[in-house]
């Protein structure tokens, strides 16, 4: 038997994760709880969960078209939780979009409904950007210095 562990980097099994919300057969306990299970829905290519999981109010402004071309466009590498409350969440998805390393950092609002939780609203977070020196190691990762990989 093989253990999956789960994309959202709980540690957990996917089966003891994040499947059975994706997959309908539980809700999510905690608004954190949904929000690694939308992560994984990414990772996944799951964009219905996605949909699904909005706040009916904001629905309408999905475009599953969109959400599966990042999904499927995009290398996912990991999840941070910065900080986790009733109804609010603050991550960091890591990603990469073209062999270009990139992060999401967004605070989210989450609301319950008939105790089911939905995002509800996210405040992107501009990410600090330091300088990279061309004798700097690349930041995609590859271990080259930046002017002899993605600073040509």
């Amino acid at each position: 038997m093989s253990i999956k562990l789960c994309p959202c980097q709980s540690n957990k099994n996917y089966d003891d994760c994040c499947g059975p919300i994706i997959e309908k057969k539980q809700v999510a306990s905690s608004a954190e709880a949904l929000m690694r299970s939308r992560y994984t829905a990414y990772v996944k290519g799951f964009a219905q969960h996605i949909i699904d999981t909005t706040h009916p109010d904001h629905r309408d402004d999905c475009d599953e078209e969109s959400i599966t071309a990042w999904s499927k466009g995009a290398t996912w590498h990991g999840l941070d939780i910065m900080d986790s409350s009733e109804g609010y969440v603050e991550f960091i998805a890591h990603f990469s979009e073209k062999g270009i390393r990139k992060q999401h950092h967004e605070k989210s609002t989450f609301k319950k409904i008939d105790n089911e939780w939905f995002f509800d609203e996210g405040k992107v977070m501009a990410m600090k950007v330091d300088k990279v020196g061309r004798n700097d190691p690349c930041s995609c990762g590859s271990g080259k210095k930046y002017k002899k990989c993605c600073g040509r």
